[in-house]
């Protein structure tokens, strides 16, 4: 058979920044392939540029000012670009990307056909803990890695795109048929590619499995069995909050304590359910993964779809494709499907299980948004982070319009007409089309006010993101527009109504965004509005006034009983902030063995980034430690970066932040020659990082991050609650001790740039609430001597 493609064309930009409109491109590299993947041909050259190199650019790149000073401009050199590639497919990992830098500059590459390895790799490869070329490189050994310099990515892709097309090649020839049975060939950009597989040779790259979190979740777990007699004796009712100070990760702890009470749930991370071999690590139970009706699989989905002759776009074509992999070369394990956020959304309205089924298995792994609709009778509910918990009933019980949700919404009732609605009745079908596209219209102008809106009373405040609606700010015309919106999503129900069981959800869903749409109308007492825009977007959060946390309190009336086991529990000894979401319950703290020195510079500025730019100089001039920064923020840590970058350089220190190293998975290698180094990162960073951290000398805390003023739960709870002192502290605590105790696991002096706990009245709160520590007051300029 005739292959669709003779050759392709894999590039790769470098760029000053992510912005194609005002950014400029600084490397160019792409070589082109023949039909088995060789390469015959390559263009490879640096960009001037009139603008300033970030650090960040030059630390990630190694291109510097005076490399590209006196190379062509970019317009210069557009001729060779689309001389070279012609009218061939553009392959890139994330390739998008690059399209719009090149066509945002005049390059005439918009009508190439463009497949991106980034797609391709979402769809065939089993999950991925990550997707960026780095990862896939060191994951799959590839001969070239990826160095943020253009060749050397495009050979990495290279790498990938062949790993890609042998996976295609690999599936069984009935898998491949029935894709290309369900979905045709011009549909989505690459699947031409199943229909027809590239011969790349014989070469294979193997995966090469990280097992650090693994081995490391092991150790603990076997380390934690002394720990649950302890555990144990201070346990009394149904529902313990038990704050632990043992020498072991706190998910390590809660999963040992699961499986000793077993049949248990442990609710985990959504991400770090999939990351990790958890049957390996298990011995002497069973164990499961709990995953929501609407993300579980309804047998006959997509062959459905397609029948129902909806046209199908590349979207539905990915899942398909997803679908069928998963049934025939997975074995229906969803702990290898991924799902992309937009494809998540057409999954639970098009593929989804009206239910999901009730696992036997010793032991059940659960997120916390799944758990919130989870029957948890009859079994121990374990959980090392309530916040996860409180955090993810807030956000189910809050609804986000944005013109993203917009168009969806009015796209997926196309979707369910077509496939529902039209077989049955094609005179409804087109009454229902017309009504869609009446509510379509009003969501557009609805966005275009809503837009205004923000830009006529944005925040007082450059801390504030977002603006809370009043109606002196929703005019008539507004409240007119949301009421026509609604008219018709009664006369779209209305309809759909007289279908049964396929439009429960669509019924549902539509009553709700009709209840919701009107509350805004109104501004209903029973929810607060709060809005974020910029240029063309919008996001508009409704969330309630009061939030009832009904979910956690049902969690904690039906399982059989409910352990919260953590290091971060209390402040000054109390466990009162978590009695609003788990009504009254047993509380104890379990002392440490031992203490471990907390140096605090009592002396630091107010400023936090000024004060962690002078600990990080003094850090430089050591010249004899690998030291790891933790910055309140990611905002405040790349500041800092670039306050010292020049000077780390100058004096020969390494200086990494997590633009620059890459995953997590890359930072030990970046250690390992033994050279001194500071990485800059910021505390949330650390929870999943504590297992590459071992080759740190030493490890400086920034000040202590307290909630962001602008987000929308901070504002809700923490008006209703009485501020500070009942929300902002108890949190701020929660999150501080737990990053504490996982920094205290590596066995390396921890010292603390915030002044405020000798400088403020709630100082002394945070002090007490540090068992396991010795807290030392010292002097900035002295605090590594």
């Amino acid at each position: 058979m005739l292959m669709k493609y003779q050759e392709f064309i894999v590039l790769d930009l470098e760029t000053t920044g992510v912005d194609s409109k005002t950014d400029d491109i600084i490397e160019f590299a792409a070589v082109k392939l023949d039909a088995s993947g060789n390469i015959i041909d390559q263009l490879d050259f640096l960009v001037s540029t009139d603008q300033v190199l970030s650090p960040t650019i030059i630390a990630l790149t190694g291109i510097r000012p005076e490399d590209i000073r006196d190379q062509p401009a970019i317009e210069e050199l557009i001729p060779q670009i689309e001389q070279f590639c012609g009218d061939l497919p553009i392959v890139g990992h994330n390739i998008g990307f690059d399209i719009e830098f090149l066509v945002a500059k005049g390059c005439d590459v918009k009508l190439n056909p463009v497949l991106d390895t980034l797609e391709l790799a979402h769809t065939v490869l089993p999950y991925q803990d990550f997707y960026r070329l780095e990862h896939l490189a060191k994951h799959f050994n590839f001969v070239h890695q990826p160095a943020h310099r253009a060749m050397a990515d495009v050979l990495a892709t290279v790498d990938l795109f062949k790993l890609l097309v042998h996976h295609v090649a690999d599936l069984q020839a009935s898998t491949r048929q029935q894709i290309n049975q369900l979905v045709g060939e011009d549909t989505w950009q690459w699947q031409w590619l199943f229909a027809n597989p590239l011969d790349f040779g014989d070469e294979r790259f193997k995966a090469v499995s990280d097992t650090t979190v693994t081995n490391g979740l092991a150790e603990d777990i076997e380390q934690s069995g002394e720990y649950l007699s302890k555990i144990n004796d201070v346990k009394s009712g149904k529902v313990n909050f038990i704050e632990t100070h043992f020498p072991v990760s706190s998910l390590g702890l809660a999963l040992s304590y699961a499986v000793s009470v077993k049949p248990a749930v442990l609710i985990v991370p959504e991400k770090m359910i999939k990351q990790i071999d958890w049957q390996s690590i298990i011995a002497g139970a069973t164990v499961d993964f709990y995953y929501p009706a609407k993300l579980t699989y309804r047998e006959g989905s997509e062959v459905e779809l397609v029948e129902s002759g909806i046209p199908i776009g590349a979207l539905e074509a990915r899942i398909i494709t997803k679908i069928i992999i998963f049934k025939e070369e997975w074995g229906r394990d969803y702990a290898k499907l991924y799902l992309t956020r937009e494809e998540e959304y057409q999954w639970e309205q098009k593929f989804s299980s009206l239910g999901s089924e009730t696992s036997r298995a010793d032991l059940i792994l659960v997120s916390p948004t799944a758990a919130l609709d989870m029957d948890v009778a009859g079994r121990e509910v374990v959980i090392f982070d309530p916040l996860m918990m409180e955090d993810a009933e807030f956000r189910a019980s809050s609804r986000l319009f944005s013109l993203n949700y917009f168009n969806a919404a009015i796209s997926s009732r196309r979707d369910f007409i077509h496939q529902h609605i039209k077989p049955i009745d094609v005179k409804i079908a087109d009454t229902a089309f017309k009504i869609l596209n009446q509510i379509s219209s009003s969501f557009t102008k609805l966005s275009e006010m809503i837009i205004s809106i923000y830009r006529m009373s944005p925040p007082v405040s450059q801390q504030e993101r977002n603006i809370e609606l009043s109606q002196d700010v929703l005019d008539k015309e507004f409240k007119e527009e949301i009421g026509n919106a609604v008219e018709n999503l009664e006369s779209y129900l209305k309809l759909i109504r007289e279908i049964k069981a396929p439009a429960v959800p669509q019924i549902a869903g539509t009553e709700k965004l009709i209840d919701h749409l009107q509350a805004l109308k109104i501004q209903r007492a029973d929810y607060r509005y709060f809005l974020f825009a910029d240029d063309n977007r919008f996001y508009l959060e409704l969330v309630p006034a009061v939030p009832k946390f009904s979910n956690i309190l049902r969690i904690a009336s039906e399982a059989r009983n409910v352990t919260v086991l953590s290091s971060g529990l209390s402040v000054a000894g109390r466990f009162d902030y978590w009695k609003r979401y788990f009504g009254e319950f047993n509380s104890r703290i379990i002392e440490p063995a031992g203490k471990t020195e907390l140096i605090v510079a009592d002396d630091a500025s107010e400023d936090s980034t000024e004060a962690l730019v002078g600990a990080a100089r003094q850090l430089i001039l050591k010249k004899n430690e690998k030291s790891l920064i933790l910055a309140p923020s990611n905002f405040e840590a790349k500041s800092v970066f670039t306050k010292i970058f020049d000077e780390a350089k100058a004096n020969g220190i390494k200086l990494f932040s997590n633009d620059t190293a890459g995953t997590i998975t890359c930072v030990p290698p970046l250690l390992k020659d033994g050279q001194p180094a500071i990485y800059i990162s910021y505390y949330a960073w650390m929870h999943q990082a504590v297992w590459y951290a071992g080759d740190f000398d030493r490890i400086v805390l920034g000040k202590i991050p307290f909630e962001a003023i602008s987000r929308p739960q901070f504002r809700v709870l923490g008006d209703g609650w009485e501020g500070f002192e009942s929300y902002t502290l108890a949190r701020a605590v929660f999150r501080f001790k737990v990053v504490l105790h996982t920094v205290s696991l590596l066995q390396r002096p921890i010292s603390l740039i915030d002044a405020r706990l000798y400088a403020k009245d709630y100082g002394r709160k945070i002090i007490d609430s540090l068992a396991g520590f010795s807290v030392i007051p010292d002097k900035i300029d002295s605090l590594f001597d």
